[in-house]
């Protein structure tokens, strides 16, 4: 039998689960667990009376579903005023996801780096990781103002601390080009080798390039290809260009033309979001170098496209759709 004094902390236990607050609780819990399963329409339904009555973390997740599409018609002015009242609330991701919205733009929200810059420095006053890499990123970059690479290296090196492994890889770039820190390619090596294990599609990629280049480690080709490919199946678009680029050179050991526009056309597709070419060169249509063919092509992929009959070209477009599945 209970003492009367575990009666009263039970019954207390009971009352805080069963209070509004408890039960809000649970729900932003049910909510976001259905959410990270992919189980978007449950979340959804979960998550809207939430975010009416004010959850900031329901608004949050929300957003996000409105910003991807996720269980609802994808809608970015609802996603941006919803990450705004949760930025109202004090939620630094909020003020992240804001930031990120205004940085890229979408349709109907334009570009505004101005405003974006100034929802990144309210999450970074926050000590958010990722927030203080684009911020630091935007720093190196010249982005919205003037080159600053030593304040930049300063907030990878918080952003590292505080666990972003995009921050690491980040870190490990600037390193190696020597940019707002000494160049120093050996504690470069040690931090992508970190990234990479952590599942860093950029680090991997980084890594793929000092084994190619034979920079801190023997140079090694096979080992740089497999990198590559490994970055590639991390998301690396960077990594898929690369691979193209040795795919595609006639007078390389790997050259197949197939695979080559496989790659680029799976690494197109991941660096634009609107058709506009995200490297040298612009979009061509496909009809000028297969007859029948209307849709628009990279003119990065046209030299792998034009060694190619109809039918492989077919297979290669087939076949980018399958290179990380």
């Amino acid at each position: 039998m209970l003492n009367p004094s575990a009666s009263a902390r039970c019954a207390l236990l009971l009352a805080l689960f069963l209070s509004p607050q408890g039960l809000a609780a649970q729900d932003l819990e049910t909510g976001r667990a259905a959410y990270l399963a992919g189980d978007y329409r449950v979340a959804v339904s979960v998550l809207e009376p939430l975010a009416r009555a004010g959850d900031p973390s329901a608004r949050i997740i929300l957003g996000d579903a409105y910003a991807l599409g996720n269980g609802v018609e994808q809608d970015f002015q609802r996603a941006l005023s919803l990450y705004s009242s949760a930025e109202q609330q004090g939620m630094a991701d909020a003020s992240y996801k804001l930031a990120t919205l205004l940085a890229e733009g979408r349709p109907g929200i334009p570009t505004d780096t101005a405003q974006a810059i100034v929802h990144l420095e309210e999450a970074v006053s926050q000590d958010h990781p990722a927030a203080l890499n684009a911020r630091a990123m935007m720093l190196a970059q010249g982005i919205g103002g003037a080159q600053e690479p030593q304040l930049a290296v300063a907030m990878l090196r918080r952003a590292h601390d505080l666990g972003s492994v995009e921050a690491t890889a980040n870190l490990a770039d600037m390193l190696l080009r020597g940019e707002g820190v000494p160049r120093d390619t050996a504690a470069a090596l040690v931090l992508l080798r970190q990234a990479s294990a952590r599942g860093s599609g950029r680090a991997t990629g980084l890594l793929g390039e000092l084994y190619d280049t034979g920079i801190e480690v023997q140079q090694d080709s096979v080992a740089a290809f497999a990198l590559y490919t490994l970055a590639a199946q991390q998301g690396d678009s960077a990594s898929g260009w690369r691979l193209f680029e040795i795919l595609v050179d006639p007078t390389g050991p790997r050259h197949d033309p197939g695979r080559a526009l496989a790659w680029c056309l799976w690494a197109h597709s991941r660096t634009t979001g609107n058709g506009e070419p995200t490297r040298a060169g612009a979009l061509v249509p496909a009809s000028a170098i297969l007859a029948g063919e209307s849709d628009g092509l990279p003119a990065e992929c046209t030299e792998a496209a034009a060694l190619l009959t109809p039918d492989a070209y077919t297979s290669a477009r087939t076949l980018s759709l399958r290179l990380t599945q």
